[in-house]
């Protein structure tokens, strides 16, 4: 992660700089994926005669860019409560991230044959592997039932995604597409 400090008017840039840099290494923690950060730090004058400490932060985060920008009457308030903003905007990043996941992944059951066994009463003969050739979740199932493993990773013909299929008491087997 790349950390770009840029301070504008200040007195003390260097322990300003410091203490952002230092702030803005704890959002690695929160994802992994942030490729840089740049952070404006600037003081603007207000029509009442009051500084304004100015924080403004670009983050490049595979994906997406978050921007985030905060004011108050000290520069290290404004860091703070613009790292806070950074975080929350992470988090959310993160969750939509991990919610398009889950949408993408889904179930299917599908019906193979009539003559199936419960699952429960088979032996187990094999550890479950993985099948390099592409199949159908036909040919996997067939896989399942003469090898007697309790499940079986390959890659669907139709889609070309992995897929697990598992055998249920119903007689039917379970796909799970990634």
């Amino acid at each position: 992660m790349n950390i770009t400090v840029k301070a504008h008017k200040l007195d003390h840039k260097k322990s300003v700089s410091e203490y952002a840099e230092k702030k803005l290494e704890k959002l690695s923690r929160f994802f992994d994926h942030i490729q840089d950060i740049t952070i404006d730090l600037d003081i603007s004058q207000t029509a009442n005669e009051d500084d304004q400490q100015c924080a403004a932060a670009v983050m490049h985060v595979s994906g997406t860019v978050i921007r985030a920008e905060e004011q108050s009457s000290s520069m290290y308030a404004s860091i703070d409560l613009l790292i806070d903003k950074l975080e929350v905007q992470l988090k959310k990043y993160k969750e939509k991230l991990r919610d398009e996941h889950r949408r993408n992944t889904s179930h299917k059951h599908i019906q193979v044959s009539n003559k199936l066994t419960k699952y429960d009463n088979r032996p187990h003969k094999k550890e479950p592997r993985f099948i390099k050739k592409p199949m159908s979740p036909e040919e996997a199932a067939m896989v399942v039932e003469e090898e007697l493993i309790p499940f079986l990773v390959f890659r669907n013909i139709e889609n070309e995604k992995i897929n697990v299929i598992y055998p249920q008491e119903n007689n039917e087997y379970g796909l799970i597409e990634t």
